[in-house]
């Protein structure tokens, strides 16, 4: 091999390290398919399109969650998702069985959990269980965040605290719990229980309902003041991490781009 080669040889070497270096995680969010298999199957063939590293459903997974027969017509519609990447679940309130819901996913030992990947902490919160600020589950919250101060964090939960839609949002937490999320770190809030798409933004703070992997669709009630775009449709969430954001593209069923949000990842 001539001089030549080899110096070509090596910057190819060179670039192909820093392109591999440059490439930072991806990560799908979806919910609310409730039994509806057909609808649910395609968002999953959507889904793995993007090669995602990491998936989060946003709950009522099942149309009941009664019964193991809706959990293993779940898990036959996500399997290719699950044979690609990790699946974590927030409980919604038709997973109505918490007993049903950690026996198929064993890796749980509770509904409410972290997940840390690719340097961020997402916190997924069981919004079917007391949230109060005495509470044992917002004790735990409170823990985690003493416990991570310096983490970028991302929340799940099943129901919105602002929403536009059917459902609307909870005005309880709305008085405490954006102003804690805000004040350690957290750089977005993810939920799902109103079937649509929705980008809420409090001060500097992006929440996102995507409830659109199945559940019958419904219309915005009323505009929510905070309210940044409101989408009717089937839908889910493709996040790819870069280094100092998140690019959060939100699509329909049809692979039309709904929605395109930066979180930037200390604001």
């Amino acid at each position: 091999m001539n001089a030549g080669s080899l110096y070509k040889k090596l910057l190819l070497s060179f670039f192909l390290v820093l392109f591999l270096s440059s490439i930072y995680a991806v990560i799908a969010i979806y919910g609310d398919s409730q039994g509806n298999n057909d609808i649910h199957k395609q968002i999953v063939e959507a889904i793995v399109k993007y090669q995602p590293d990491i998936t989060f459903h946003l709950g009522d997974l099942t149309v009941q969650g009664k019964k193991q027969e809706e959990y293993d017509e779940f898990f036959s519609c996500c399997k290719p998702l699950t044979d690609l990447c990790p699946l974590y679940p927030v409980k919604g309130n038709h997973d109505a069985s918490s007993e049903l819901f950690l026996k198929n996913f064993p890796f749980l030992s509770q509904t409410y959990y972290t997940v840390e990947y690719d340097s961020l902490l997402f916190i997924i919160l069981d919004s079917t269980l007391e949230l109060s600020t005495h509470s044992e589950q917002f004790n735990w919250l409170i823990e985690t965040f003493n416990s991570n101060p310096l983490k970028p964090k991302i929340i799940l939960m099943h129901h919105p605290i602002f929403s536009s839609g059917y459902h609307s949002g909870n005005e309880d937490w709305a008085l405490y719990l954006p102003a804690l999320f805000a004040s350690n770190k957290v750089i977005a809030v993810f939920s799902g229980h109103d079937h649509n798409y929705e980008h809420l933004q409090w001060k500097n703070l992006n929440f996102f309902i995507s409830g659109g992997a199945g559940g019958s669709l419904r219309p915005s009630l009323s505009q929510h003041p905070y309210s940044k775009i409101f989408c009717s449709s089937y839908n889910y969430l493709i996040l790819n991490r870069q280094k100092n954001y998140l690019i959060c593209t939100a699509y329909s069923l049809d692979g039309n781009i709904i929605d395109k949000v930066v979180i930037f990842l200390d604001f």
